[in-house]
């Protein structure tokens, strides 16, 4: 596990389950079960989340799929909230009126602030098959569904 992630695992908030770690690096995805010590790839988004279906799930998105923003160090910008309208402004001047609504992130390497836009393309890809993995959920439980396979009993080995 390299050094970033493991920081900034240290910094989330605890979940209830397990959750899945989804990669999205050089076009394809790769999904690491919780527990597991390697990742599979996945087909695409659409289809792990059809066979995942309920899961908890952490995104990662390599830099290419992000907007990044180095601000300068001599910007008078004080507080998370001004450097996020900022960088607002910035994204909306150089990709147009939608950017300004794009979700934000700060971070701060030393004295240096960044700011990174999530790109509008993974956004609307990641929110649809998170919407329809929703969806099939909340049917499924509001008609319950009977599951059509045959039950089997598990039995410890020896």
């Amino acid at each position: 596990m390299s050094r970033w992630r493991s920081e900034a695992l240290r910094w989330l908030p605890p979940r209830r389950a397990p959750a899945w770690q989804l990669y999205r690096a050089q076009q394809q995805w790769w999904a690491l079960a919780p527990g597991a010590a390697r990742a599979e790839r996945a087909e695409s988004l659409a289809a792990w989340a059809a066979a995942q279906a309920g899961s908890a799930v952490w995104l990662w998105l390599e830099s290419s799929h992000v907007h990044h923003l180095p601000l300068p160090t001599e910007l008078p910008l004080q507080g998370e909230a001004a450097v996020l309208d900022y960088a607002r402004l910035q994204f909306a001047q150089y990709f147009g009126g939608a950017a300004a609504h794009w979700p934000l992130a700060a971070w701060q390497n030393g004295g240096q602030r960044h700011v990174w836009a999530l790109s509008d393309a993974e956004l609307v890809e990641i929110i649809t098959h998170v919407g329809m993995n929703f969806l099939t959920n909340v049917l499924g439980k509001a008609s319950r569904v009977e599951i059509d396979f045959p039950q089997v009993e598990l039995a410890l080995a020896a």
